[in-house]
């Protein structure tokens, strides 16, 4: 019987160890049961955070597209705003130029100067008729073609325009209204 009862102290021994290992797992699995509830519980907050995150980026998407048309539209208006300048500039240099060609013309003319001969017959546009009209009154003849009774000391200044150029070129365009 020694024998038997050897084994059976192995067995109650082995039980023993099992009755011990099995406590201790049910304790690891109460806490991993703990635990458990409180991992669901983050996932769920870090659900939620995503979800308001992906409703965060598609306002921000919207935001964006939105600022960008307007900003497109801006870009487009300051293009076009810019083409118009650039027009205005170009047409008012080559303006400038015509009036400073005719006032140097018509300064030529005062001093006595020889004027160039045309080679043909300018036609009749603003800036023909600005010079011969800027040649007349450096002469000494207003628009209608009399003479003026008051020498240049005598002439009242023009706001704006101290010059008697200035001033001449200022009667012209108010004589052309």
């Amino acid at each position: 019987m020694t024998m038997t009862l050897m084994v059976d102290v192995v067995v109650a021994a082995l039980l023993v160890s099992v009755i011990v290992y099995a406590t201790m797992l049910n304790r690891r699995l109460g806490a991993l049961r703990a635990d458990r509830d409180q991992f669901e519980a983050i996932i769920r907050g870090l659900t939620d955070a995503s979800t308001r995150a992906e409703a965060g980026i598609q306002q921000l998407k919207q935001a964006a597209e939105q600022t960008g048309r307007q900003l497109q539209q801006k870009v487009e208006l300051g293009q076009a705003l810019r083409d118009d300048l650039g027009y205005m500039i170009d047409r008012g240099n080559g303006l400038a130029d015509r009036l400073e060609g005719a006032i140097r013309s018509g300064r030529d003319d005062a001093r006595g100067a020889p004027a160039p001969e045309p080679a043909a017959e300018a036609p009749a546009t603003p800036g023909n008729r600005l010079r011969d009209l800027l040649r007349r009154m450096d002469a000494g003849e207003p628009p209608g073609g009399a003479a003026r009774p008051l020498p240049d000391e005598a002439e009242p200044r023009i706001a704006g325009f101290p010059s008697r150029a200035e001033r001449d070129l200022r009667r012209a365009l108010d004589a052309k209204r």
